[in-house]
């Protein structure tokens, strides 16, 4: 009797241990997908402007405190129709210039840059 119980006890403990792992996403080292919000902060790099001349996005390049480099697309044209946009919380790309900390949230992209116009909890600041 005492053994089955003790049995009975470890089994419902390594199932508590399991259900806490899967639900609380104990020691995942998530990795990021497009199409997930990301938020990223860091000095920057790079300015590149000439993808606007034919409506595409200013790209500007961040880098972190650790070294990581992170490239931000801000649309150009229908830069009024973005959520961030109307919500005041993107700063105007073009007065943004290399040596500026800023930080960004932001639709991360198939090509790896972050979009920060989807959401009005996305930002450019």
């Amino acid at each position: 009797m005492k053994k089955s119980l003790l049995i009975g006890i470890v089994l419902l403990l390594i199932a508590v241990g399991i259900v806490a792992g899967v639900y609380f996403d104990l020691g995942s080292t998530r990795e990021e997908s497009s199409g997930s919000t990301v938020t990223r902060s860091g000095v920057v790099v790079e300015v590149n402007k000439e993808e606007t001349l034919f409506d595409g996005p200013y790209r500007l390049t961040i880098e972190s405190s650790d070294g990581k480099r992170s490239m931000i697309a801000v649309p150009s044209m229908g830069l009024p129709l973005c959520a961030a946009y109307k919500n005041g919380t993107i700063k105007d790309p073009y007065s943004i210039e290399v040596g500026a900390s800023i930080q960004v949230s932001g639709t991360l992209s198939e090509d790896g840059s972050i979009i920060p116009c989807d959401s009005v909890d996305h930002y450019l600041r």
